[in-house]
C-alpha cells in the first residue's frame, strides 16, 4: 500500500477512485471506511456476523455508484452517502429475516436506527480511528522514546495520577510532566492532519 496515498485527503482519494483499476486508491479508501461503516452497521442493529456481508456489499455499492458518477459530494457528506447505502442493504436483509419468520416487513423500520443516531455512531467512531492512529503515528513516526509514549497512556489515556505513572516507569514527576506535553504536542498536530485526511479537506 503507497504512503502517498495512505496521507490523502478523502477527496484526493475520491478523485483518485475515478481511475478505473486504480486498486491501491480503493484499498486505502477501504481500510480508512470500512471498518468505521462496519461499526454503525452493528448499531444500526444488524449482528456482528451479518455486518460484515452488508458493510462489504455497502463499500463495493458505493464504488460502483461513484464510478457511475451518482455520487455529487456537493449534496451529500461522504459519510451520509455511505450511511444511507448501507441503511438500505440492513433493511433489505433485516427484511429477509423477517419474512422468513413470517413477521411483518414493515417492522423492520423500527428497529434500524435512524439517521441522527447513525451519523452519531459515525462519528464517534471516526474518531476513535483517529485516536488509534494516532497514537500508531506518534510510536511509529516520531522520536519519541516508547517509555515516554508508556507515560502519556498511563496520564491521558488511563487517567494515572502522574505520581503513579512516574513510580510505575521508575522516572521524576517533572519528567511525566515533561514527556507528556511533548507527546500532546506532537499529538495535537497528528490528530490535525488525520482529520483533515477524514474530512477531505483539501
Amino acid at each position: 500500500m503507497s504512503s502517498s496515498f495512505e496521507t490523502r485527503t478523502s477527496t484526493e482519494l475520491l478523485h483518485a477512485l475515478k481511475e478505473r483499476g486504480n486498486e491501491t486508491a480503493w484499498s486505502v479508501f477501504d481500510a480508512r471506511f470500512h471498518p468505521i461503516l462496519l461499526t454503525v452497521v452493528q448499531k444500526m442493529g444488524v449482528s456482528r456476523e451479518d455486518a460484515a456481508d452488508v458493510a462489504q456489499t455497502a463499500m463495493a455499492e458505493f464504488f460502483r455508484d461513484y464510478q457511475a458518477g451518482k455520487y455529487d459530494r456537493g449534496k451529500a457528506r461522504l459519510r451520509t452517502w455511505l450511511i444511507s447505502i448501507a441503511k438500505n442493504r440492513a433493511i433489505d436483509l433485516l427484511r429477509k429475516k423477517q419474512a422468513r419468520r413470517g413477521a411483518r416487513g414493515d417492522s423492520v423500520l423500527v428497529n434500524v436506527a435512524d439517521d441522527e443516531t447513525a451519523g452519531r455512531a459515525w462519528a464517534e467512531e471516526e474518531e476513535r480511528a483517529i485516536a488509534r492512529e494516532a497514537l500508531e503515528t506518534l510510536r511509529t513516526q516520531t522520536r519519541v522514546s516508547e517509555q515516554n509514549i508508556r507515560i502519556f497512556e498511563l496520564v491521558d489515556i488511563q487517567g494515572v495520577s502522574p505520581e503513579r505513572a512516574a513510580t510505575e516507569c521508575g522516572v521524576t514527576v517533572d519528567h511525566v510532566y515533561k514527556a507528556t506535553n511533548r507527546c500532546r504536542r506532537h499529538m495535537k498536530q497528528i490528530v490535525q492532519d488525520l482529520r483533515r485526511r477524514y474530512d477531505g479537506e483539501e
